[in-house]
């Protein structure tokens, strides 16, 4: 399983302090509790290059082609490249590009790695205020479910429906993307992780 590392936590608080939004006719300071209404200028993202890892890759790649196909028929503004560095080069440090660019989308699509379950990467998008769409875990992590605070699709046809569906619902959209970023700030966090490690009731399945 993949927590929140600590370091992207920081960097996501230190970049909204100072943001600030018009709500109701008020200036409004970003803060974790309303990050999902922060205003995002661009539409969707799955932060993967086209063909960049023949073997471990060629779900991601196949998901890259969808948004950006929905993207051109549908005239969205979509992002579907890597930014910054990945695996072991890109784990070492923060990304800012990456970061950055989550925060200014609505959607953000992650898939896990052929012949692989769990990744960094959702944690990540839940994050960053963006309602984050994934494929199927089984489980999901804790406390992490589906159209609560995450939207799973179970094949691109249903991906692209979802993508349409909830750009055209704003509310609905922001209301997933708060939760999910909550439900990483109360649950995933490392210290969180330790803590419930430590100290956590492991009579029951999850130590709480």
């Amino acid at each position: 399983r993949y927590g929140v590392r600590t370091d992207y936590v920081d960097y996501i608080q230190e970049h909204i302090a100072g943001l600030s939004f018009q709500k109701n006719g008020k200036k409004t300071a970003v803060t974790v509790d309303n990050i999902a209404e922060y205003p995002r200028p661009m539409d969707v993202a799955h932060f993967w290059n086209i063909g960049e890892d023949e073997i471990r890759g060629k779900h991601r790649t196949e998901i890259s082609k969808a948004v950006l196909n929905l993207a051109a028929e549908k005239k969205l503004t979509a992002v579907t490249e890597i930014k910054g560095l990945r695996a072991q080069f890109g784990r070492n440090h923060v990304n800012p590009s990456y970061i950055e660019t989550m925060m200014k989308m609505k959607i953000v699509v992650v898939c896990q790695r052929d012949h692989w379950e769990g990744h960094y990467r959702l944690m990540e998008a839940l994050l960053s205020g963006a309602m984050t769409m994934t494929d199927p875990q089984h489980p999901l992590p804790l406390y992490v479910e589906n159209a609560t605070n995450v939207i799973v699709y179970n094949s691109i046809a249903q991906l692209k429906q979802q993508i349409l569906y909830y750009l055209e619902h704003d509310e609905e959209r922001m209301k997933i993307a708060q939760a999910g970023h909550k439900v990483v700030m109360d649950y995933h966090q490392s210290s969180i992780w330790m803590e419930r490690m430590i100290f956590g009731n492991w009579s029951t399945p999850h130590g709480i």
